[in-house]
């Protein structure tokens, strides 16, 4: 998946990294300004997202759904509520918790597909 990202356009605005058994997110996605939406479902080993995620200005969509070792959602997305809606696709994830949301949440992310 690094080599991959490396080889993408910072106008790309779309990035599926589906069941590709990443850890953690390629630091090279950071330089796609242009992100919209992206795609992690089905990376069961992910363990965090990077700080750095909720920073990209164009960013509406998250898919995390069945990233079953996730359990942390980096406090870069409260700026980037409040700033822009981002929806969140958390289905079998275990930040779909209600114990999971921070404060802030509320503010402009949505959740939807929350099924266990």
């Amino acid at each position: 998946a690094e080599k991959l990202c490396e080889a993408l356009p910072v106008s790309v605005e779309e990035v599926a990294l589906t069941g590709t058994q990443l850890k953690a997110i390629p630091d090279k996605l950071r330089n796609l300004t242009n992100l919209k939406s992206l795609n992690l479902r089905c990376n069961a080993e992910l363990l965090a997202l990077p700080g750095w995620l909720g920073d990209l200005q164009k960013l509406t969509f998250v898919s995390t759904a069945e990233c079953k070792k996730l359990t942390h959602m980096p406090s870069s997305f409260r700026g980037a509520c409040e700033q822009r809606s981002i929806t969140f696709d958390l289905c079998n994830c275990p930040l779909a918790n209600d114990s999971w949301k921070p404060s802030w949440f509320s503010l402009g992310g949505t959740m939807f597909g929350t099924g266990h």
